[in-house]
């Protein structure tokens, strides 16, 4: 965007001159670069705790200075600690994570602490930014633009009022799969080698001790998905309707040259509809997204399916069980 307002002020638009000058309250400015816009207008912050590693730090202080974006990396430890301070003296409780010996709903509560922080930070840094850097246009709140696509939130793998929440999502709408196409195409066409780092970087919350590993988002142990998988339940739940079992047997077919048995393909179909349903509430509070695709999940303002699920799918995963056996009997005895 930066690019295309730069090259309407050299082709002599007076317009959109005096629009930059307006938003950014200078009044007097002419652009020499793409990355000076966006230095007024792109406030970036990495916020990492002791559990982000080094590597998603340096990618993401890089690609903000390759961009021009005024940028931050901090330490939000003191904001977690803080409210871990607040739970252990409530509840008279010290929860721990899974590798320390603490249940799942431990492990999962020390996780959210983490991102639900980010949300405040986020939040108090916009609002001061512009005095701070006493900017002409001191004191007005920066729009907090949040990261989640919507594979995580068809999938509902980011916890209610974290870092996904913010005033716009501008990857709301787009699927992870969708989003890696635009990079691959920015590298060349915007001189962007860095974002081959991001396109081939194990995605991951980074919200675990180091010492439990690499927190794969596409493992068994968190999404039991890959964002390629979802993807395509993203489009046969929204753009063809399909339920549990019209999917399944879609993709008995599609999926056939994965090597995939019928009882995987079944326990894919399954997992995904399982967690769509416990999950779907979150979408009413899901950050506003620009509409760019047809498989877009928001709710209220795009998806008009229910966002409270009481149904017999109980019944339905059976007869996808039992169909998936029966199919992989017959091809055992061929």
């Amino acid at each position: 965007m930066a690019k295309v307002v730069l090259r309407s002020i050299k082709t002599g638009s007076q317009n959109t001159l005096d629009d930059l000058r307006r938003i950014t309250g200078l009044k007097d400015l002419v652009p020499k670069s793409p990355e000076e816009i966006v230095n007024l207008l792109l406030t970036t912050c990495y916020t990492g705790t002791v559990n982000s590693s080094e590597e998603t730090r340096s990618r993401a202080d890089r690609l903000a200075e390759k961009l021009g974006a005024y940028h931050m990396s901090i330490s939000i430890d003191e904001v977690v600690q803080a409210n871990m301070a607040v739970v252990e003296n409530a509840l008279d409780f010290t929860p721990k994570y899974s590798i320390e010996g603490g249940s799942r709903a431990e492990n999962l509560a020390l996780q959210n602490i983490q991102a639900r922080s980010r949300l405040v930070v986020q939040y108090s840094l916009a609002q001061l930014a512009t005095t701070a850097r006493k900017l002409p246009r001191a004191g007005s709140a920066l729009l907090v633009l949040t990261s989640g696509n919507a594979d995580e939130n068809l999938r509902g793998y980011y916890t209610k009022y974290d870092a996904s929440s913010g005033d716009l999502a501008p990857l709301g709408s787009i699927s992870k799969n969708d989003a890696k196409q635009f990079q691959k195409w920015a590298i060349d066409a915007w001189d962007l080698p860095i974002l081959n780092e991001f396109l081939y970087a194990t995605p991951t919350a980074e919200l675990l001790p180091l010492s439990a590993g690499v927190q794969d988002d596409e493992s068994e142990s968190e999404m039991g998905l890959t964002y390629a998988e979802l993807s395509a339940f993203g489009i046969y739940r929204r753009v063809e309707k399909l339920g549990p079992w019209s999917c399944y047997i879609r993709l008995l077919g599609e999926w056939k040259e994965r090597n995939l048995t019928p009882t995987q393909i079944a326990e894919k179909v399954m997992r995904f509809f399982r967690n769509y349903a416990l999950n779907r509430h979150k979408a009413t509070i899901v950050t506003p997204s620009i509409h760019m695709s047809a498989y877009n999940p928001d709710d209220n303002r795009h998806d008009l399916r229910p966002f409270l699920y009481v149904v017999n799918w109980p019944f339905q995963f059976n007869k996808i069980r039992a169909h998936a056996q029966h199919l992989e009997s017959i091809m055992e005895k061929a």
